[in-house]
């Protein structure tokens, strides 16, 4: 018993260990972000503002049926599997090829995913290769940039907590926060110069990779 003890203690401690790895990497993008950027709220440099349907795709969810989800074939990302920022598809739901819908449903590597109803309204996860080709289902929106250095820079920006309020605060109301992919298009925000954008997306892949090789470390 003492045996047993001492390694779930010790596994204890690695997962405190990785998730303080995870936190200390997320403050440091942050702050990265807010150097270069400054905050997207207040917009103190003065960047030129469009609306998010200019620099981006915004797709919404299919509204797949429950009776159609098992335990084999392609995952089905829903407001649940999005966790900590990332995508955790060990217990997504799955369809087999007979129910699959139009590829416009389809999330790739790179894609950005908000929730759009619930207690987490406006939740983000970036989507990589674990879900790639993943279908995603209703009230789950899409955010699909043009480059890899877009892509970092809305990742940082959607998680922003007074721009999902001011988002909130402009969408139609209701008793409970919602939100439609026709919000998150016209959503403003600030569009920095390339070279800050490229300047940014290195430093962030930068600390994401150390981020990773610790956690490993800690296995």
């Amino acid at each position: 018993q003492k045996r047993i003890a001492a390694i779930l203690d010790k596994a204890d401690s690695i997962r405190c260990k990785r998730q303080e790895t995870i936190t200390l990497t997320n403050k440091l993008i942050r702050s990265t972000f807010l150097n270069i950027f400054g905050d997207p709220t207040t917009n103190p440099k003065a960047w030129k503002q469009q609306e998010l349907s200019q620099v981006a795709t915004v797709f919404s969810g299919y509204a797949f049926k429950s009776s159609w989800f098992g335990d084999n074939g392609t995952p089905v990302i829903r407001i649940g599997d999005i966790q900590n920022g990332s995508l955790n598809i060990g217990n997504a739901a799955r369809i087999s090829p007979d129910h699959a819908p139009n590829h416009r449903h389809k999330i790739q590597t790179g894609d950005i995913l908000m929730a759009l109803s619930g207690a987490t309204t406006g939740k983000i996860g970036a989507v990589d290769d674990s879900a790639d080709g993943a279908w995603l289902n209703q009230r789950v929106a899409g955010i699909r940039a043009p480059t890899k250095y877009w892509s970092a820079y809305l990742e940082c920006l959607l998680a922003d907590k007074k721009l999902l309020n001011s988002l909130l605060r402009s969408a139609a109301g209701s008793a409970q926060a919602n939100l439609s992919p026709k919000d998150l298009r016209a959503l403003k925000l600030p569009i920095p110069d390339k070279e800050s954008l490229l300047l940014y997306e290195r430093l962030a892949s930068t600390a994401a990779r150390q981020q990773r090789t610790r956690s490993i470390a800690l296995e």
